[in-house]
Protein backbone atom coordinates (compact mmCIF):
# COMPACT_ATOMS: atom_id res chain seq x y z
CA UNK A 1 0.00 0.00 0.00
CA UNK A 2 1.06 3.96 0.30
CA UNK A 3 3.45 5.12 2.75
CA UNK A 4 1.43 5.84 5.89
CA UNK A 5 2.71 8.40 8.39
CA UNK A 6 3.01 7.58 11.98
CA UNK A 7 0.66 8.79 14.62
CA UNK A 8 1.14 9.32 18.54
CA UNK A 9 -0.98 9.72 21.54
CA UNK A 10 0.01 11.85 23.91
CA UNK A 11 0.85 10.23 27.19
CA UNK A 12 -1.87 9.75 30.19
CA UNK A 13 -2.50 7.23 32.67
CA UNK A 14 -2.44 3.61 30.90
CA UNK A 15 -4.41 0.99 33.38
CA UNK A 16 -2.06 -2.13 32.20
CA UNK A 17 0.96 -0.23 33.71
CA UNK A 18 -0.76 0.43 37.14
CA UNK A 19 -1.94 4.08 35.65
CA UNK A 20 1.38 5.26 34.83
CA UNK A 21 1.35 7.77 32.01
CA UNK A 22 2.43 6.29 29.06
CA UNK A 23 2.42 7.54 25.37
CA UNK A 24 1.45 5.42 22.10
CA UNK A 25 2.99 5.62 18.22
CA UNK A 26 0.95 4.01 15.93
CA UNK A 27 1.36 3.19 12.04
CA UNK A 28 -1.26 1.05 9.52
CA UNK A 29 -0.04 -1.73 7.78
CA UNK A 30 -1.95 -1.62 4.30
CA UNK A 31 -2.18 -4.11 1.47
CA UNK A 32 -1.29 -3.34 -2.11
CA UNK A 33 -5.11 -1.97 -2.84
CA UNK A 34 -4.25 0.27 0.12
CA UNK A 35 -7.02 -1.35 2.20
CA UNK A 36 -5.67 -2.06 5.64
CA UNK A 37 -4.63 -5.15 7.26
CA UNK A 38 -3.67 -3.98 10.54
CA UNK A 39 -2.03 -1.45 12.97
CA UNK A 40 1.14 -1.46 14.70
CA UNK A 41 1.64 0.19 17.62
CA UNK A 42 4.16 0.72 20.40
CA UNK A 43 4.00 2.16 23.99
CA UNK A 44 6.54 4.90 24.66
CA UNK A 45 6.51 4.59 28.73
CA UNK A 46 8.09 8.18 30.08
CA UNK A 47 10.83 6.16 31.83
CA UNK A 48 12.61 6.40 27.76
CA UNK A 49 12.20 10.55 27.94
CA UNK A 50 13.11 11.51 31.23
CA UNK A 51 17.32 10.34 30.54
CA UNK A 52 17.01 12.49 28.03
CA UNK A 53 16.85 15.50 30.19
CA UNK A 54 20.12 16.27 32.43
CA UNK A 55 19.51 17.54 35.82
CA UNK A 56 21.87 20.27 37.33
CA UNK A 57 21.99 20.96 40.59
CA UNK A 58 20.24 25.05 40.10
CA UNK A 59 18.22 24.36 36.95
CA UNK A 60 14.94 22.33 36.96
CA UNK A 61 13.67 21.76 33.52
CA UNK A 62 9.60 20.58 33.21
CA UNK A 63 8.32 19.34 30.06
CA UNK A 64 4.24 18.85 30.52
CA UNK A 65 1.66 18.16 28.18
CA UNK A 66 -1.71 20.03 27.91
CA UNK A 67 -3.16 18.40 31.08
CA UNK A 68 -0.26 20.03 32.35
CA UNK A 69 1.04 15.92 33.58
CA UNK A 70 4.84 16.09 33.79
CA UNK A 71 6.43 14.21 30.86
CA UNK A 72 9.85 13.82 32.14
CA UNK A 73 9.04 12.21 35.19
CA UNK A 74 8.56 8.40 35.68
CA UNK A 75 5.76 6.85 37.92
CA UNK A 76 3.22 7.99 39.66
CA UNK A 77 5.23 11.14 39.84
CA UNK A 78 4.49 11.81 36.40
CA UNK A 79 0.30 11.95 37.74
CA UNK A 80 0.90 15.47 39.53
CA UNK A 81 -0.16 17.90 37.43
CA UNK A 82 2.29 21.79 37.84
CA UNK A 83 1.27 24.56 38.45
CA UNK A 84 3.59 27.10 36.44
CA UNK A 85 3.07 30.15 34.36
CA UNK A 86 5.80 29.87 32.20
CA UNK A 87 4.39 26.24 31.24
CA UNK A 88 0.99 27.90 29.89
CA UNK A 89 2.53 30.45 28.26
CA UNK A 90 4.68 27.69 26.23
CA UNK A 91 1.60 25.56 25.55
CA UNK A 92 -0.40 28.87 24.03
CA UNK A 93 2.42 28.77 21.75
CA UNK A 94 4.64 31.15 23.15
CA UNK A 95 8.30 31.30 23.78
CA UNK A 96 10.65 33.84 25.80
CA UNK A 97 11.92 34.42 29.62
CA UNK A 98 9.41 34.75 32.72
CA UNK A 99 10.42 36.45 35.94
CA UNK A 100 7.07 35.08 38.26
CA UNK A 101 6.81 32.32 40.40
CA UNK A 102 8.24 29.11 39.09
CA UNK A 103 6.73 25.35 39.61
CA UNK A 104 7.99 25.46 42.74
CA UNK A 105 6.73 28.11 44.26
CA UNK A 106 9.72 30.34 44.78
CA UNK A 107 10.07 33.75 42.89
CA UNK A 108 12.45 33.25 39.92
CA UNK A 109 13.16 32.86 36.39
CA UNK A 110 11.75 30.76 33.71
CA UNK A 111 12.99 30.26 29.70
CA UNK A 112 10.05 28.59 28.23
CA UNK A 113 9.12 27.31 24.45
CA UNK A 114 6.62 24.88 22.64
CA UNK A 115 7.89 21.20 21.51
CA UNK A 116 5.44 20.64 18.33
CA UNK A 117 4.72 17.04 18.06
CA UNK A 118 2.78 17.34 14.93
CA UNK A 119 -0.83 15.89 16.28
CA UNK A 120 -0.21 17.34 19.67
CA UNK A 121 2.37 19.89 21.44
CA UNK A 122 4.44 20.41 24.49
CA UNK A 123 5.89 22.60 26.56
CA UNK A 124 9.05 22.78 28.29
CA UNK A 125 11.11 25.57 31.04
CA UNK A 126 13.79 25.67 32.16
CA UNK A 127 13.83 27.53 35.71
CA UNK A 128 15.68 29.22 38.68
CA UNK A 129 14.90 30.79 41.84
CA UNK A 130 15.69 33.99 42.07
CA UNK A 131 18.15 33.22 44.63
CA UNK A 132 20.23 30.84 42.25
CA UNK A 133 19.66 33.14 39.70
CA UNK A 134 20.84 36.27 40.33
CA UNK A 135 24.45 35.89 41.05
CA UNK A 136 27.01 38.26 39.12
CA UNK A 137 25.53 39.61 36.80
CA UNK A 138 28.06 38.49 34.08
CA UNK A 139 27.57 34.69 35.12
CA UNK A 140 23.79 35.62 35.25
CA UNK A 141 24.13 36.73 31.41
CA UNK A 142 26.46 34.02 30.66
CA UNK A 143 23.97 30.75 32.00
CA UNK A 144 20.91 32.30 30.32
CA UNK A 145 22.65 32.58 27.11
CA UNK A 146 23.90 29.05 27.51
CA UNK A 147 20.83 27.71 28.80
CA UNK A 148 18.74 29.12 25.88
CA UNK A 149 20.98 27.45 23.38
CA UNK A 150 21.13 24.31 25.28
CA UNK A 151 16.99 24.41 25.25
CA UNK A 152 16.51 24.93 21.64
CA UNK A 153 19.08 21.80 21.39
CA UNK A 154 17.04 19.87 23.36
CA UNK A 155 14.15 20.59 21.53
CA UNK A 156 15.47 19.52 18.68
CA UNK A 157 16.97 16.75 20.43
CA UNK A 158 13.88 15.46 21.62
CA UNK A 159 11.89 15.46 18.36
CA UNK A 160 14.71 13.98 16.70
CA UNK A 161 15.51 11.36 19.36
CA UNK A 162 11.86 10.12 18.87
CA UNK A 163 11.77 10.06 15.55
CA UNK A 164 15.06 8.08 15.21
CA UNK A 165 14.40 6.08 18.16
CA UNK A 166 10.57 5.23 17.24
CA UNK A 167 9.64 6.43 14.18
CA UNK A 168 12.53 4.91 12.03
CA UNK A 169 12.55 1.46 13.63
CA UNK A 170 8.55 1.14 13.44
CA UNK A 171 9.02 1.63 9.67
CA UNK A 172 11.14 -0.72 9.04
CA UNK A 173 9.20 -3.26 10.80
CA UNK A 174 5.95 -2.08 8.81
CA UNK A 175 8.00 -2.15 5.40
CA UNK A 176 9.34 -5.83 5.91
CA UNK A 177 5.57 -7.00 7.18
CA UNK A 178 4.03 -5.05 3.78
CA UNK A 179 7.00 -6.70 2.19
CA UNK A 180 5.45 -10.30 3.24
CA UNK A 181 2.21 -9.61 2.48
CA UNK A 182 3.09 -8.58 -0.76
CA UNK A 183 4.79 -12.21 -1.43
CA UNK A 184 8.67 -10.77 -1.52
CA UNK A 185 10.51 -12.63 0.89
CA UNK A 186 14.22 -11.71 -0.32
CA UNK A 187 15.00 -8.82 1.72
CA UNK A 188 15.54 -9.59 4.94
CA UNK A 189 13.64 -7.33 7.96
CA UNK A 190 15.76 -4.39 9.36
CA UNK A 191 15.97 -4.00 13.05
CA UNK A 192 16.84 -7.68 14.41
CA UNK A 193 19.69 -6.72 16.12
CA UNK A 194 17.80 -3.89 18.49
CA UNK A 195 17.60 -5.08 22.31
CA UNK A 196 13.93 -3.98 22.89
CA UNK A 197 10.23 -4.46 21.96
CA UNK A 198 10.85 -3.17 18.66
CA UNK A 199 13.59 -5.44 18.18
CA UNK A 200 11.86 -8.66 19.14
CA UNK A 201 8.58 -7.61 17.12
CA UNK A 202 11.85 -7.51 13.56
CA UNK A 203 12.91 -10.87 14.54
CA UNK A 204 9.51 -12.80 15.42
CA UNK A 205 8.60 -11.09 11.20
CA UNK A 206 12.38 -12.08 9.74
CA UNK A 207 11.62 -15.71 11.42
CA UNK A 208 7.71 -15.51 9.35
CA UNK A 209 9.88 -14.17 6.09
CA UNK A 210 12.50 -17.21 6.32
CA UNK A 211 9.99 -19.77 7.16
CA UNK A 212 7.66 -18.48 3.88
CA UNK A 213 10.60 -18.25 1.78
CA UNK A 214 11.70 -22.06 2.17
CA UNK A 215 8.00 -22.37 1.65
CA UNK A 216 7.81 -21.23 -1.87
CA UNK A 217 11.43 -22.74 -2.63
CA UNK A 218 9.79 -25.89 -1.57
CA UNK A 219 6.51 -25.19 -3.92
CA UNK A 220 8.46 -24.48 -6.94
CA UNK A 221 10.70 -26.96 -6.33
CA UNK A 222 7.74 -29.25 -6.64
CA UNK A 223 6.29 -27.13 -9.21
CA UNK A 224 9.02 -28.24 -11.52
CA UNK A 225 9.51 -31.81 -10.21
CA UNK A 226 5.58 -32.48 -11.15
CA UNK A 227 6.16 -30.80 -14.58
CA UNK A 228 9.27 -32.73 -15.76
CA UNK A 229 7.03 -35.93 -14.00
CA UNK A 230 4.14 -35.18 -16.39
CA UNK A 231 6.06 -34.16 -19.44
CA UNK A 232 8.30 -37.28 -19.48
CA UNK A 233 7.93 -39.72 -22.44
CA UNK A 234 8.94 -42.31 -20.32
CA UNK A 235 5.47 -44.19 -18.30
CA UNK A 236 5.42 -43.16 -14.71
CA UNK A 237 3.76 -43.26 -12.05
CA UNK A 238 3.14 -42.63 -8.16
CA UNK A 239 1.65 -45.18 -5.67
CA UNK A 240 0.86 -44.45 -1.81
CA UNK A 241 1.17 -46.64 1.11
CA UNK A 242 -1.10 -49.12 0.56
CA UNK A 243 0.16 -49.40 -3.37
CA UNK A 244 -2.90 -47.52 -4.67
CA UNK A 245 -2.47 -45.53 -7.99
CA UNK A 246 -2.42 -41.52 -6.76
CA UNK A 247 -0.88 -40.03 -10.12
CA UNK A 248 0.21 -41.33 -13.28
CA UNK A 249 1.26 -38.92 -16.40
CA UNK A 250 -0.13 -39.09 -20.06
CA UNK A 251 2.92 -41.30 -20.81
CA UNK A 252 0.76 -44.31 -18.46
CA UNK A 253 -2.44 -44.02 -20.28
CA UNK A 254 -0.80 -44.47 -23.82
CA UNK A 255 1.18 -47.39 -22.47
CA UNK A 256 -1.69 -48.66 -21.03
CA UNK A 257 -4.34 -48.48 -24.38
CA UNK A 258 -1.37 -49.63 -26.74
CA UNK A 259 -1.11 -52.77 -24.55
CA UNK A 260 -4.91 -53.03 -23.55
CA UNK A 261 -4.93 -56.03 -25.68
CA UNK A 262 -2.84 -57.83 -23.52
CA UNK A 263 -3.50 -56.58 -20.04
CA UNK A 264 -7.31 -56.94 -20.55
CA UNK A 265 -6.91 -60.58 -21.74
CA UNK A 266 -5.31 -61.47 -18.33
CA UNK A 267 -7.91 -59.46 -16.10
CA UNK A 268 -5.60 -56.30 -15.72
CA UNK A 269 -6.70 -52.35 -16.70
CA UNK A 270 -7.94 -52.54 -20.08
CA UNK A 271 -6.73 -49.16 -21.22
CA UNK A 272 -9.91 -47.31 -20.73
CA UNK A 273 -10.93 -45.18 -17.71
CA UNK A 274 -8.58 -43.65 -14.99
CA UNK A 275 -5.52 -44.98 -13.72
CA UNK A 276 -5.50 -42.46 -10.77
CA UNK A 277 -6.87 -45.06 -7.44
CA UNK A 278 -6.33 -48.10 -9.03
CA UNK A 279 -4.86 -50.82 -7.18
CA UNK A 280 -1.74 -52.36 -8.34
CA UNK A 281 -2.97 -55.67 -8.57
CA UNK A 282 -4.67 -53.83 -11.63
CA UNK A 283 -1.49 -53.52 -13.19
CA UNK A 284 0.69 -56.24 -12.86
CA UNK A 285 -0.25 -60.23 -12.29
CA UNK A 286 1.93 -60.24 -9.30
CA UNK A 287 1.83 -57.15 -6.81
CA UNK A 288 3.65 -59.36 -3.84
CA UNK A 289 6.98 -59.19 -5.99
CA UNK A 290 6.21 -55.24 -5.22
CA UNK A 291 5.97 -55.33 -2.09
CA UNK A 292 8.34 -57.83 -1.17
CA UNK A 293 10.88 -55.49 -2.64
CA UNK A 294 9.82 -52.29 -0.41
CA UNK A 295 10.58 -54.36 2.54
CA UNK A 296 14.11 -53.46 1.25
CA UNK A 297 14.38 -50.19 0.73
CA UNK A 298 18.14 -50.03 0.95
CA UNK A 299 17.86 -52.24 -2.46
CA UNK A 300 15.71 -49.42 -4.09
CA UNK A 301 15.68 -48.53 -6.64
CA UNK A 302 15.38 -51.96 -8.16
CA UNK A 303 13.68 -53.81 -11.75
CA UNK A 304 10.98 -55.99 -11.87
CA UNK A 305 9.82 -57.58 -14.60
CA UNK A 306 6.32 -59.76 -15.20
CA UNK A 307 4.43 -61.79 -18.27
CA UNK A 308 1.85 -61.21 -19.87
CA UNK A 309 1.14 -63.78 -22.67
CA UNK A 310 4.01 -63.76 -25.05
CA UNK A 311 4.79 -59.65 -23.88
CA UNK A 312 7.42 -59.34 -21.09
CA UNK A 313 7.08 -55.90 -19.19
CA UNK A 314 9.56 -54.20 -16.34
CA UNK A 315 8.86 -52.35 -13.63
CA UNK A 316 11.67 -49.72 -12.78
CA UNK A 317 10.43 -49.08 -9.00
CA UNK A 318 11.52 -46.51 -6.46
CA UNK A 319 11.13 -44.61 -3.11
CA UNK A 320 9.63 -41.33 -3.00
CA UNK A 321 11.27 -39.83 0.06
CA UNK A 322 10.02 -36.27 2.14
CA UNK A 323 12.66 -33.96 3.68
CA UNK A 324 13.31 -36.05 6.60
CA UNK A 325 13.92 -38.99 4.08
CA UNK A 326 10.93 -40.79 4.92
CA UNK A 327 9.24 -42.85 2.71
CA UNK A 328 6.17 -41.32 1.44
CA UNK A 329 5.57 -43.52 -1.62
CA UNK A 330 6.70 -45.30 -4.62
CA UNK A 331 7.56 -43.75 -7.98
CA UNK A 332 7.29 -47.15 -10.88
CA UNK A 333 8.45 -46.59 -14.38
CA UNK A 334 6.61 -49.30 -16.68
CA UNK A 335 8.47 -50.37 -19.78
CA UNK A 336 7.73 -53.22 -22.99
CA UNK A 337 10.87 -55.53 -21.91
CA UNK A 338 9.86 -57.63 -24.98
CA UNK A 339 12.96 -56.75 -27.00
CA UNK A 340 15.39 -56.43 -24.30
CA UNK A 341 14.53 -59.88 -23.14
CA UNK A 342 14.98 -60.94 -27.48
CA UNK A 343 18.39 -59.11 -27.20
CA UNK A 344 19.37 -61.05 -24.13
CA UNK A 345 18.70 -64.56 -25.52
CA UNK A 346 19.96 -63.74 -29.03
CA UNK A 347 23.28 -62.43 -27.52
CA UNK A 348 23.36 -65.78 -25.07
CA UNK A 349 22.72 -68.08 -27.83
CA UNK A 350 26.08 -65.94 -30.43
CA UNK A 351 28.04 -66.72 -26.87
CA UNK A 352 27.15 -70.60 -26.72
CA UNK A 353 27.03 -71.38 -31.01
CA UNK A 354 29.52 -68.61 -32.14
CA UNK A 355 33.13 -67.91 -31.82
CA UNK A 356 33.37 -64.09 -31.07
CA UNK A 357 36.32 -61.71 -30.00
CA UNK A 358 35.91 -58.23 -28.75
CA UNK A 359 38.12 -55.51 -29.53
CA UNK A 360 38.30 -51.68 -28.67
CA UNK A 361 38.83 -48.87 -30.90
CA UNK A 362 42.78 -49.28 -30.65
CA UNK A 363 42.21 -52.80 -31.94
CA UNK A 364 43.08 -54.80 -28.60
CA UNK A 365 40.67 -57.62 -27.83
CA UNK A 366 39.48 -57.50 -24.35
CA UNK A 367 36.88 -60.15 -24.31
CA UNK A 368 37.16 -63.49 -26.06
CA UNK A 369 34.27 -66.04 -25.88
CA UNK A 370 34.89 -69.83 -25.47
CA UNK A 371 34.10 -71.00 -28.39
CA UNK A 372 36.79 -69.02 -30.32
CA UNK A 373 39.07 -70.19 -27.38
CA UNK A 374 38.28 -73.97 -27.91
CA UNK A 375 38.86 -73.10 -32.40
CA UNK A 376 42.14 -71.43 -31.73
CA UNK A 377 43.21 -74.02 -29.37
CA UNK A 378 44.31 -71.00 -26.80
CA UNK A 379 42.68 -69.91 -23.21
CA UNK A 380 40.99 -66.83 -23.40
CA UNK A 381 42.81 -64.99 -21.11
CA UNK A 382 45.74 -65.50 -22.53
CA UNK A 383 44.78 -63.21 -25.56
CA UNK A 384 42.90 -60.36 -23.91
CA UNK A 385 45.35 -57.38 -24.38
CA UNK A 386 46.74 -58.77 -27.62
CA UNK A 387 46.52 -56.54 -30.70
CA UNK A 388 44.06 -57.07 -33.00
CA UNK A 389 46.81 -57.97 -35.71
CA UNK A 390 48.55 -60.66 -33.58
CA UNK A 391 45.64 -62.91 -34.17
CA UNK A 392 44.32 -61.85 -37.48
CA UNK A 393 45.87 -61.81 -40.95
CA UNK A 394 44.76 -59.86 -43.42
CA UNK A 395 45.11 -60.07 -47.03
CA UNK A 396 47.12 -57.16 -48.56
CA UNK A 397 45.90 -57.58 -51.89
CA UNK A 398 41.98 -57.08 -50.61
CA UNK A 399 43.06 -54.03 -48.31
CA UNK A 400 44.47 -52.23 -51.59
CA UNK A 401 41.42 -52.89 -52.89
CA UNK A 402 38.74 -52.55 -50.62
CA UNK A 403 40.35 -50.98 -47.71
CA UNK A 404 42.11 -52.04 -44.61
CA UNK A 405 39.44 -53.56 -42.47
CA UNK A 406 40.23 -51.74 -39.38
CA UNK A 407 39.88 -48.71 -41.27
CA UNK A 408 36.67 -49.64 -42.53
CA UNK A 409 35.59 -50.54 -39.34
CA UNK A 410 36.50 -47.39 -37.79
CA UNK A 411 33.89 -46.06 -40.61
CA UNK A 412 31.06 -47.77 -39.72
CA UNK A 413 31.34 -50.31 -42.16
CA UNK A 414 30.59 -53.80 -41.53
CA UNK A 415 33.34 -56.36 -43.58
CA UNK A 416 32.46 -60.26 -44.30
CA UNK A 417 34.54 -62.70 -45.70
CA UNK A 418 36.43 -65.49 -44.95
CA UNK A 419 39.55 -65.03 -42.57
CA UNK A 420 42.62 -66.02 -41.30
CA UNK A 421 43.38 -66.60 -37.45
CA UNK A 422 46.66 -68.00 -35.46
CA UNK A 423 45.70 -70.47 -32.95
CA UNK A 424 48.48 -72.11 -30.89
CA UNK A 425 51.72 -73.40 -31.91
CA UNK A 426 50.99 -71.10 -34.67
CA UNK A 427 48.92 -72.89 -36.34
CA UNK A 428 46.28 -71.22 -39.30
CA UNK A 429 42.61 -71.77 -38.82
CA UNK A 430 40.39 -70.16 -41.75
CA UNK A 431 36.82 -69.51 -40.25
CA UNK A 432 34.13 -67.69 -42.24
CA UNK A 433 32.25 -64.34 -40.38
CA UNK A 434 32.22 -60.75 -40.07
CA UNK A 435 33.30 -57.66 -38.40
CA UNK A 436 30.78 -55.23 -36.93
CA UNK A 437 31.27 -52.05 -35.90
CA UNK A 438 29.79 -50.96 -32.30
CA UNK A 439 27.57 -47.46 -33.17
CA UNK A 440 26.49 -45.20 -30.38
CA UNK A 441 23.26 -42.99 -30.29
CA UNK A 442 24.80 -41.00 -33.22
CA UNK A 443 25.68 -43.94 -35.54
CA UNK A 444 29.53 -43.56 -34.15
CA UNK A 445 31.68 -46.53 -33.75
Amino acid sequence: GAESPVFFVDFAPYAPSNGAPAGFAGIALTGEDGTVQGVLAVQMPTDQIAPLLMKGSQVNLHIVGPDMLPRNRAGTAGMEPLQDAALELALAGGEGRLEAPIATGEPGLSVYAPIDLGVFSWAIAAQMSNAAAFGPINALLMKAALIGCALLLLATLVGFALSRGITGPVNAVRDGLVALVRGDYAGAVQGTRRGDELGDMARSAEDLRETLQEARAAEQDNIFRGAGFQASSAPMLMLDGDLRVSYANAAVREFLQAHAGVFSAHGLHDGQGEVTGQELARLMPNPDSLRRALEAPEALPTTLFFRLGDTRFSMRVGAVADEQGRAIGTVVELANATQEFMDRALMVTIDRFLATIKMDRQARIFEVNGTMAEVLGRPAGEMVGEAALEVFRFDPKKASEHGAVLDRLEQGENVFGLFELLGADGKIHWLQGGFSPVLDTDGQP
